[in-house]
């Protein structure tokens, strides 16, 4: 329940070491009511020699034991803690805050989301940390082995004062006192804790964050401290979640601070995200994952980063119909390779030349126009570490138009996306979902009409999830809804991932479905959307 709980064991020389590893042979074999008699043991003999941190550890572990058989013994343990943290308070005031810490971390773990218990819990907060000079005075190896000593612990003076206030989180004490005792490793450390814990640092944006500024601040009180080491990689890490600080800034930031706090121990954190902002790799938005025949279609390579080259391989593949094989997962992916016909293959390759290892650029790449069927496309690069990257595209010419009408019934047309017009005898097949089970979730094919028609009656518990068009010649359309943002046209995490300006435009007409010589009354918005800025315009200056 407490984290105290899982330090390690330290041995000693005065009989204790036995009786732990009992307790640890018990609960290794799962009997925890036999490790309570030899925790009871361990409380017996450490009250008579006031070994305090066998004491605490040992009571800790006869509660977690407790908690493990009835977990309705927790309010009996804690004030068993209470009685012990009053009668200390009389003769030892260290001994009483470690009670009054324990006892808050045992309110708080249990009942966090309880406000009156919370209110308790603080209580025992304050009351840790009432003396701060007597836990400052007071040496945390007093209280081995329920404490073990840490690496950093020497910048506390191995106090019991630092344990206390960052296990109740009482930062605001632990700065006010470091300072005003001039240990300024010490204070630097708690400060950056405490900025931690009273700023927001959630923004995007690192030109509008106080939280960076406050961090700044810090820097420049204590940068001539090794351990503001830590300050550098708190800023880095904000840094490199901000949207708008460039690569040239992050790397510039790296280097300065691996120059000059490189020492501290931690700074392999530094020197990591250095490597990462060099690495090779690059990021592919496929977009559209079904385009018509006859047309141009371009890729855009989101981004670029320390590669010398990036090559697009096109190949058609040899299917008579539409298909549900990733050539991301492995085992399709080979499957995918004995279908592929090499002689179609097309290829064309950008090279980056001059580029500094950590800037990112951002490319694209164009599709020469492509017969009806299916192509696997990929990308590859020189370098044999960096994955490629695969898609798979449909190319088809049938598209399915949707009307919904009263009474459980739609209206489809199947057309043809170059022209327009119906194409008469068409298939569609429609996936119909039943909600609540009522009914057999199942697949309809209808056949369209000399109009290109065909009328779906579904059942009142239904919904229609998807619909294609297909023919004997034109077997290459993927199912979509035209309602529906995972349209099977796009990929929903490209979309995610589109990090930079793109045009875009609504069409808006008075009906979806329109006979011969009916006039249509159309409307269109453009606008450009900035993902990476999360913003949106209308292009008032587009030409109509």
């Amino acid at each position: 329940m407490l984290s105290l709980l899982f330090l390690p064991l330290m041995a000693q020389a005065n009989g204790y070491t036995t009786l732990w590893k009992q307790v640890e042979q018990w609960q290794a074999k799962g009997q925890p009511r036999s490790a309570i008699n030899t925790l009871q043991k361990i409380v017996t003999k450490a009250k008579a020699e006031k070994s305090y941190g066998n004491l605490l550890k040992a009571q800790l572990s006869l509660m977690a034991a407790w908690d493990e058989i009835s977990p309705d013994s927790l309010a009996s343990q804690l004030q068993s803690f209470k009685v012990s943290a009053q009668r200390a308070a009389q003769t030892d005031k260290a001994l009483a805050a470690v009670y009054n810490c324990l006892l808050y971390k045992g309110y708080y773990e249990a009942h966090r989301w309880n406000r009156d218990s919370m209110t308790v819990a603080n209580r025992y907060k304050l009351l840790a940390m009432t003396n701060p000079a007597v836990l400052a005075g007071t040496k945390a190896a007093d209280y081995v082995p329920l404490l073990v000593e840490g690496g950093d612990s020497k910048y506390f003076n191995n106090d019991l004062l630092h344990v206390i206030g960052m296990e109740v989180g009482d930062y605001a004490t632990l700065h006010r006192w470091y300072d005003a005792h001039d240990n300024r490793s010490a204070a630097c450390y708690v400060a950056l804790q405490l900025l931690r814990q009273t700023e927001n640092n959630a923004s995007s944006l690192a030109r509008k964050s106080v939280y960076l500024q406050r961090l700044d601040s810090l820097i420049s009180r204590y940068g001539d401290l090794p351990i503001a080491g830590e300050l550098a990689i708190a800023r880095y890490e904000f840094m490199d979640r901000a949207n708008d600080v460039p690569a040239h800034e992050k790397m510039s930031y790296l280097n300065y601070a691996l120059q000059k706090w490189g020492e501290w121990p931690r700074m392999n954190v530094l020197r990591n995200k250095q490597s990462r902002l060099t690495l090779p790799s690059f990021l592919v938005n496929f977009g559209k994952r079904e385009i018509r025949p006859g047309v141009k279609h371009q890729i855009k390579v989101m981004q670029i980063t320390n590669i010398p080259s990036l090559t697009m391989t096109v190949t058609r593949l040899r299917l008579t119909e539409v298909t549900n094989l990733n050539p991301e997962n492995t085992k399709d992916y080979a499957v995918l390779q004995r279908l592929l016909l090499p002689e179609t293959a097309v290829s064309q390759t950008h090279r980056y030349v001059g580029n500094a290892p950590y800037k990112v650029v951002a490319d694209s790449m164009t599709l020469a126009p492509l017969k009806q069927g299916v192509y696997l496309v990929e990308f590859k690069t020189e370098d044999k570490d960096v994955p490629p990257a695969r898609g798979l595209l449909h190319v088809s010419n049938l598209r399915v138009l949707a009307l919904e009408l009263p009474n459980d019934q739609m209206r489809l047309v199947a057309v043809n996306a170059t022209t327009g017009n119906p194409v008469p005898g068409a298939k569609i097949g429609v996936d119909i979902v039943s909600h609540n089970g009522a009914n057999k979730d199942r697949k309809l094919v209808l056949t369209a009409d000399k109009k290109g028609e065909a009328m779906l009656q579904y059942g009142k518990n239904d919904y229609v999830s998807g619909y294609r068009a297909f023919t004997n010649d034109d077997n290459f359309a993927l199912t979509t809804l035209d309602n529906s943002y995972y349209s099977a046209g796009e990929s929903y995490e490209d979309k995610e991932k589109d990090a930079y300006k793109e045009e875009n435009y609504m069409v808006f007409t008075d009906r979806k479905i329109y006979r011969p010589g009916q006039q249509v009354q159309v409307s269109v918005v453009a606008f450009t959307r900035d993902d990476k800025a999360k913003k949106a315009h209308v292009d008032s200056q587009k030409k109509r």
